[in-house]
């Protein structure tokens, strides 16, 4: 409860700063809808002081797939065909169904970095044979098909902490 009242000291701080700047003070809210909403509900007059409300739908599975092709080139990978085509009909599945803590684009971000690790992975297996810079560069079909972000959707769990107490 006290988190919540310093929530709502903190709003009504902010209403107050609004109002008394409000000929020279530009003020933006953002993040995900339902948070927005509970944010907004949080004191009866934020509302009435936000006058453009924008909403950014969620990127399509073409749109992360781009995204992952543009991280791809930044991060000096070369997809293969059918890396890419997997990429696409995953991330095409992924934009549709409703996933509570859906990252959207950090999807993207998350999957290459797996991606990654299965590729670094899967050239550590063969360090008997010379590595090219051409096989460092290349994500191919085995690195991406085992990556799972369904994992990262799941509730977070309680950690327990080791230590020693007296």
């Amino acid at each position: 409860m006290g988190r919540l009242n310093c929530y709502k000291e903190a709003v009504a701080t902010l209403i107050k700063l609004m109002e008394d700047h409000r000929d020279n003070l530009v003020v933006i809210f953002a993040g995900y809808t339902k948070e927005m909403q509970d944010f907004l509900s949080m004191n009866p007059g934020i509302r009435s002081r936000i006058n453009t409300y924008i909403d950014f739908p969620d990127y399509s599975g073409k749109e992360l797939t781009d995204i992952f092709k543009l991280m791809c080139t930044k991060a000096s990978y070369s997809p293969s065909k059918d890396c890419l085509k997997y990429t696409r009909e995953y991330f095409e599945k992924r934009s549709t169904e409703k996933i509570v803590n859906y990252a959207n684009a950090r999807d993207v971000r998350n999957f290459l970095e797996k991606a990654a690790a299965n590729q670094a992975n899967r050239l550590a297996m063969n360090l008997d044979k010379k590595i090219s810079n051409r096989s460092i560069m290349a994500l191919n079909m085995q690195d991406v098909e085992n990556v799972d972000l369904k994992k990262q959707d799941a509730p977070e769990e309680k950690h327990h902490r080791l230590g020693f107490s007296l």
